[in-house]
C-alpha cells in the first residue's frame, strides 16, 4: 500500500467525518420527531448547506449524489447496529462481542432514536449490556406497533403524546410532502398508483392521531422493503413480541 494511497484515504475520511458532522447539525434532514423535518423550505435550505460542504471535495456533486451518500451511510450504520444487538442476544460473554467495524459507526450514534427502538426480545441483563455498550440507547418495553426484520429483531415505533394542535400541524406537513410527489407518481399510472390512491382514501377516514400512526408505520414498512428485510411474518400490530 503506497504512502500516497494511505494519505488519500486519510484525507477522504477526514473530509467525510466533517461532512457527517454537518449532516448531524441539520435535523431537518434526519430528525422525523421535529416539525422542521416536515418543512420543505427548511429541508431544501439544509440540503444546500450539505451540498456546499460535499462539493469541497467533489465539485460536481448534485443533490442526488449527496442523498445517495447519506443513504449509504444510514443503511450501513443501521445494519451494523442491528447485527451488534443480535450478537449481544446470543453471546455468552457480552464483553467479547466485537463492536461494528465501520470507521464512522460512532459518529452516527445520533440516528439511534430516529430509527425507532430496537427490541431484540431478550432478557434484562442483555438489555443492560446493550445500553451500556451503545451510549444509552433506549429500549422501549411498552407494546407498540412493531416490525420484525429477517433477523428477528422487532423495530418498535415510539408513540408520542400529541395534543390536537400537534396533530393538525403534523398531518398538514405530511400532506405537503405527499402532494409534492403527486405529479411524479401520477405519471406512472400503474397498479401501485391506484393502490396508493385507495390507501389514501382509507387514511382520510381516520382521525388525525390515527393518520399520524398509520403514516409512520407505512413509512417504516417501505424502508424495510427497500432494504430487502421484509418477510411473511414481518408485521405485527399492537402485539407484544415477547
Amino acid at each position: 500500500m503506497s504512502t500516497k494511497w494511505r494519505n488519500d484515504i486519510s484525507e477522504e475520511r477526514k473530509f467525510l467525518s466533517e461532512f457527517i458532522d454537518v449532516y448531524k447539525s441539520l435535523p431537518a434532514l434526519w430528525d422525523s420527531k421535529k416539525k422542521i423535518y416536515y418543512d420543505r423550505h427548511k429541508k431544501n435550505a439544509a440540503y444546500e448547506i450539505l451540498i456546499k460542504k460535499y462539493r469541497e471535495m467533489y465539485p460536481k456533486a448534485t443533490r442526488e449524489d449527496v442523498r445517495k451518500k447519506i443513504n449509504v451511510f444510514r443503511s450501513n450504520y443501521r445494519n451494523g447496529l442491528r447485527k451488534y444487538y443480535e450478537a449481544l442476544k446470543s453471546a455468552k460473554d457480552k464483553d467479547l462481542v466485537p463492536k461494528p467495524s465501520l470507521w464512522y459507526f460512532k459518529k452516527f450514534s445520533f440516528l439511534k432514536l430516529s430509527f425507532g427502538n430496537l427490541d431484540i426480545n431478550t432478557d434484562t441483563s442483555i438489555f443492560n449490556s446493550a445500553q451500556n455498550n451503545s451510549e444509552g440507547f433506549n429500549v422501549n418495553t411498552e407494546p407498540t406497533v412493531s416490525i420484525l426484520t429477517s433477523t428477528g429483531i422487532s423495530i418498535k415505533m415510539e408513540r408520542k403524546n400529541y395534543n390536537e394542535n400537534d396533530d393538525s400541524d403534523d398531518v398538514e406537513n405530511c400532506n405537503e410532502i405527499v402532494e409534492s410527489n403527486t405529479q411524479f407518481v401520477s405519471n406512472q399510472g400503474d397498479e401501485y398508483y391506484y393502490w396508493a390512491m385507495a390507501l389514501a382514501a382509507d387514511i382520510r377516514k381516520m382521525d388525525t392521531t390515527q393518520q399520524i400512526y398509520a403514516k409512520k408505520a407505512i413509512a417504516e414498512v417501505i424502508m424495510e422493503g427497500q432494504l430487502g428485510l421484509l418477510h411473511r411474518n414481518s408485521i405485527k400490530i399492537n402485539e407484544d413480541p415477547l
